[in-house]
């Protein structure tokens, strides 16, 4: 790393290094952990940090995206991993990189003229041409080619050996596997990026990890004393802060000899909080009648969509770390039965009860409905569904399978499953600036564009961010 940033001065295009690390904690790397962190706390006492919120909605796919291009995930026309070609029940996609059409902040600097390397990055497969190197998130399946340029596929196997992109089923495997797993995944993509950082440098630097994301989700009960499922004394109590303390490691290697003049960032899409357990949304959306099944089911399955009784159905949903509901809207769906002119009372009517819902204690759950088209979602394009449901502010996970006998349940429905989103993530900067220490109002829209600033480039059109003084 130092071989290529050495000598950076004022005459050479800025040097920007980007560490994203997926569902990073702020509670955890500023508050309970920050002691033990000695790379994390070195680069708060140098620069800037604080809490950076997320996108709506708060999942990977979109927030890496938005936080590369500034734009809200709504014109972007993202909702999630998976989605729903609108007017069909059944046809689906899953986001890749021909679904961005606009340019992240490597397509910009490629196109001005500087050197970029990407590593990892969510959404970033097919791998498109940049100005340097790009190695993609995960390929579809029966696709090999992962790199541009596809040669760069041989420097990584030498380096590294057999490049893995993620943990395979990681919710249904053995936890200790799994967590092995975890650890030589993150190993393995920091040393690739410092290798490949030497080897064939670059302007902007940016590297993304999906490791914590998948330590939260499998072992977030053992850290959190607070969290619902909570065994004291358990033998993955320490789990997540050894991971911590191993991200640290890697982080302290990959900054070695990182002049002070580069602008060094921290960052991660959103961060994480216990899940109090699963809404199970379809099965509240039939017994308030809004969804009918041709017949009940006798025992718990997944959802689909060859169950529903469309011409007596006026809405569905679709589970995960928020909730989405679809409208069975006249003109767009087969067998659409609500009227256009009836929808958005057919929504409000939802949204209300969704809001009004309580939890088991009789509490009430805390339910945000965003309506597209609204503040938080603004100008929908792509193929977008009529509410996104946060339920109890996404401490409760969104259920989509159906016949359960109680609407609330314990488990996620798709496997093991200890955390849910948390709209805020990690913010931490050092540069050449003036540090500041704490900063509150942090962005992810906020990213793009004050990285763009120093190379004196505009911001993409749509972008929403502001240029932060840094």
């Amino acid at each position: 790393m130092s071989a290529i940033l050495d000598g950076v001065t004022a005459a050479r295009p800025p040097c920007v290094l980007v560490v994203g690390l997926d569902c990073l904690s702020p509670d955890l790397v500023f508050d309970r952990y920050r002691e033990q962190l000695p790379a994390f706390a070195a680069l708060m006492r140098q620069g800037t940090w604080g809490r950076l919120r997320s996108t709506d909605p708060p999942i990977t796919i979109p927030a890496w995206t938005c936080m590369m291009t500034g734009v809200p995930a709504s014109r972007l026309g993202l909702y999630g991993f998976r989605h729903r070609r609108l007017g069909s029940y059944v046809e689906k996609y899953l986001a890749n990189a021909t679904h961005v059409r606009v340019p992240r902040v490597w397509d910009v600097l490629s196109r001005a003229g500087h050197s970029v390397g990407v590593l990892g990055v969510p959404q970033t497969w097919p791998p498109a041409p940049v100005n340097g190197f790009l190695v993609s998130d995960a390929p579809a399946a029966g696709s090999a080619a992962f790199t541009f340029p596809a040669e760069l596929e041989a420097e990584i196997e030498r380096a590294v050996g057999r490049y893995r992109f993620d943990v395979e089923g990681f919710r249904m495997a053995d936890p200790d596997r799994v967590l092995d797993a975890i650890r030589a995944i993150t190993c393995q993509r920091f040393e690739l990026f410092r290798a490949l950082s030497a080897s064939r440098g670059g302007d902007f630097l940016m590297m993304a990890d999906m490791g914590p994301d998948r330590i939260h989700h499998l072992f977030y009960r053992h850290c959190d004393p607070a969290h619902p499922r909570h065994r004291p004394g358990h033998r993955h109590t320490d789990v997540v802060l050894d991971f911590y303390r191993l991200l640290d490691a890697e982080l302290a290697r990959t900054l070695q000899g990182v002049p002070a003049e580069c602008h060094v960032l921290v960052v991660s899409d959103h961060g994480a909080q216990p899940m109090l357990g699963g809404f199970c949304l379809n099965d509240w959306l039939i017994a308030r009648g809004w969804l009918r099944l041709k017949q009940p089911v006798p025992a718990v399955r997944d959802f689909h969509e060859g169950l529903v009784d469309w011409p007596n159905t006026r809405a569905w949903a679709w589970g995960g770390h928020c909730g989405r509901i679809f409208l069975n809207l006249r003109g767009r769906e087969p067998d659409g039965t609500v009227a256009p002119e009836q929808a958005s009372a057919v929504l409000d009517e939802i949204a209300q009860a969704l809001e009004a819902q309580q939890d088991p204690s009789g509490r009430l759950m805390g339910n945000r409905v965003l309506r597209l088209g609204g503040p938080e979602l603004p100008d929908p394009a792509g193929d977008p569904p009529d509410l996104l449901v946060y339920l109890g502010d996404m401490r409760w996970r969104a259920l989509g399978s159906i016949g359960h006998t109680d609407i609330f349940q314990q488990e996620n429905d798709t496997g093991a499953d200890d955390a849910s989103h948390h709209p805020m993530g990690v913010f931490i900067h050092r540069g050449p600036g003036r540090p500041q220490g704490h900063r509150a109002g942090l962005r992810l829209l906020d990213v793009a564009p004050t990285i763009l600033s120093w190379f004196g480039l505009a911001s993409v059109d749509g972008c929403e961010g502001r240029v932060l003084d840094l």
